[in-house]
């Protein structure tokens, strides 16, 4: 059974003969007919009975015709759904970033997207990806955020600075930064390996030529700044992970300062849904957006 064969039944059905539905479709009448003829075969029932110069519908045919309307109905809302889905116009995108990245960037970033893509869907995971080629590769997401580069085309959100938020009363304090070899024999509280602060330590650590004394991991930011609170060591953390890292004291080494990038990554063979949410990054880390930062 083909659309066709449906769409000349129904088309039959409305203009009450062969000739005014052929006319209607534009094809011939006896090309109209044998689609018709077709029809009746595969279904193995007859569609119509001669009326004159009219045809009418048989029981069956009046029993299917129905069927039939609302078959061609489908049909038509899948194609103009493709359709949507070609332009851009529907489906969804799968983010993964982190509540940094949304307070940071990434919340404006889905505000406008929403606003200007009403059609596409946005599901949005908060989850730190520390390898972002594979968490493309899986075929979870189709755009993730994560700090540091991974050797693949993105688009950089923001710089990071890797810092030190100690308590108020701790030698610490005040300073505007630490080079890292102040670290030594210190006891640290840090993220686990592959977090950005953790991979800008170890570097830097190694530069200096001396392995930092961790005594404890965390990927929660606040349970980092808990531990230092209570004296358990020096946090390490990115300054984007917590609101009260705007005064603490940043690492460096040799007065470099440790630190990297927050990035954009998005699938290879990217669905139109997900092209249209890069365009929209661009626009919104270029200042083109029309979403108030205080949204």
């Amino acid at each position: 059974m083909e659309l066709r064969q449906l769409r000349s039944f129904v088309e039959v059905v409305r203009a009450g003969t062969y000739g005014a539905a052929a006319e209607r479709l534009h094809v011939s009448q006896p090309a109209l007919w044998k689609q018709v003829r077709q029809l009746q075969v595969e279904l193995g029932v007859e569609l119509f009975v001669r009326d004159g110069r009219k045809v009418a519908l048989t029981d069956s045919g009046e029993s299917l015709a129905a069927r039939a309307e609302q078959a061609l109905v489908a049909a038509d809302a899948i194609r103009a759904l493709a359709d949507d889905l070609r332009a851009g116009r529907a489906g969804s995108v799968r983010i993964a970033c982190t509540g940094p990245h949304l307070q940071r960037c990434m919340a404006r970033i889905i505000a406008q997207f929403q606003q200007r893509h009403p059609g596409i869907r946005v599901i949005l995971t908060e989850q730190a990806i520390l390898d972002p080629q594979a968490a493309l590769d899986s075929m979870a997401f189709d755009v993730v955020a994560s700090g540091g580069g991974s050797g693949r085309p993105g688009l950089e959100l923001y710089e990071v600075s890797i810092a030190c938020p100690v308590p108020a009363s701790h030698p610490f304090a005040g300073r505007e930064s630490i080079d890292v070899r102040a670290l030594r024999d210190v006891a640290l509280v840090t993220a686990p390996p592959g977090f950005l602060s953790r991979s800008e330590l170890d570097r830097a650590c190694s530069a200096a030529r001396f392995d930092p004394v961790i005594v404890a991991e965390s990927a929660s930011p606040g349970a980092l700044v808990a531990m230092g609170r209570e004296g358990l060591g020096v946090p390490v953390i990115a300054n984007d992970a917590m609101p009260d890292t705007a005064q603490a004291p940043l690492l460096e080494l040799d007065g470099a300062r440790l630190g990297g990038s927050a990035w954009l990554f998005w699938a290879d063979h990217p669905s139109h849904a997900t092209q249209n949410f890069v365009a929209v990054a661009r626009d919104v880390l270029a200042g083109h957006d029309q979403v108030s930062t205080n949204a």
